[in-house]
C-alpha cells in the first residue's frame, strides 16, 4: 500500500470513529423531548457497619458539643443525654455519655427541668429500586463495535503509519474511550445498599437549638432493625393448662 494513501486512510478512520462515538454519546441525552434525569457529580458516602462506627460518631458529637458550650461560656453547666429505645439508641447513648464525660463535661444521671439536653434520632430510608439508569438500546453494542474498529486502526497505524499517524491514532482512541466512559459514568449504581439512615444529634436549651448535626450513612440492608424500636411483646392466653 502506498504510504501516503495508507496515512490518509488511517487518519480518515480515526476521525470518523471519534465523530461517531461523540455523536453516539450525545444521543444518550437526546432520546426524548422531556428533561433527562442526570446523576450528581461523583461523591462518596460512609457506611455504618459496626458498633465502633457509632462510637466514632459519638466522639465527633461530643467534640462539637464541648466546642458549642465553650463558645457560649456554658461549659460548666450539666447536660442530660436523652435516650431512644433501639439497638443504635442504646449503644449510641452509652458511647456519647462516655465521650462527653471524658471531654470534661458534667453529665446528669437523671433529667432535670432546666438542664441542657442532647437529643438524637434516626430516620431509616429504604430504596426499592436498584437506582440505575438505562442506556439507549444498542449503545453498548455500538460502542463495542467502535472500540473494536479503533483497535484495528491502531494496528494499521503502527504497521504502516509514520510517528505522526501513530500519535493521532492513539489520541483518537483515547478521545473515543473517554466519550464512552463519560456516557457510562454514574449511570449504574446497582450493588449499592438499599438502606440508608439519617442520624441527627442536637444540643437543646429549652426550645432553642444550640447545636444540630445531621449525617447520612449507608447501612447493610439486613441491619436495618438496629435503628428501629423493638417490637412490642406478644401476649399469649393460656387455656386449659396449655
Amino acid at each position: 500500500m502506498n504510504p501516503k494513501k495508507a496515512n490518509f486512510f488511517i487518519y480518515q478512520r480515526i476521525w470518523i470513529g471519534v465523530i461517531f462515538i461523540t455523536l453516539l454519546t450525545m444521543l444518550t441525552g437526546c432520546m426524548t423531548q422531556t428533561p433527562v434525569p442526570v446523576t450528581y457529580q461523583y461523591s462518596t458516602q460512609q457506611k455504618m457497619q459496626a458498633a465502633h462506627h457509632w462510637d466514632i460518631l459519638a466522639q465527633d458529637v461530643a467534640k462539637q458539643t464541648q466546642q458549642t458550650l465553650t463558645h457560649a461560656g456554658r461549659q460548666g453547666e450539666p447536660v442530660y443525654v436523652d435516650f431512644i429505645n433501639s439497638p443504635y439508641g442504646v449503644g449510641f447513648h452509652d458511647f456519647l455519655k462516655t465521650r462527653l464525660v471524658n471531654s470534661g463535661l458534667k453529665i446528669l444521671a437523671e433529667k432535670r427541668e432546666a438542664s441542657l439536653m442532647v437529643r438524637y434520632k434516626a430516620q431509616l430510608l429504604y430504596h426499592v429500586e436498584d437506582r440505575q439508569t438505562r442506556l439507549p438500546p444498542g449503545f453498548l453494542s455500538a460502542s463495542a463495535t467502535a472500540l473494536a474498529g479503533s483497535v484495528w486502526v491502531l494496528r494499521e497505524a503502527f504497521e504502516y503509519g509514520t510517528s505522526g499517524v501513530q500519535a493521532a491514532a492513539v489520541t483518537g482512541v483515547v478521545i473515543g474511550a473517554a466519550a464512552i466512559g463519560d456516557a457510562l459514568s454514574g449511570r449504574f449504581t446497582k450493588g449499592l445498599p438499599h438502606s440508608e439512615v439519617i442520624l441527627t444529634t442536637s444540643l437543646i436549651d429549652g426550645d432553642i437549638y444550640l447545636m444540630r448535626k445531621t449525617d447520612i450513612y449507608y447501612i447493610n440492608d439486613v441491619d436495618f432493625h438496629h435503628y428501629l424500636p423493638p417490637l412490642p411483646a406478644t401476649q399469649l392466653k393460656v387455656k386449659n393448662g396449655f
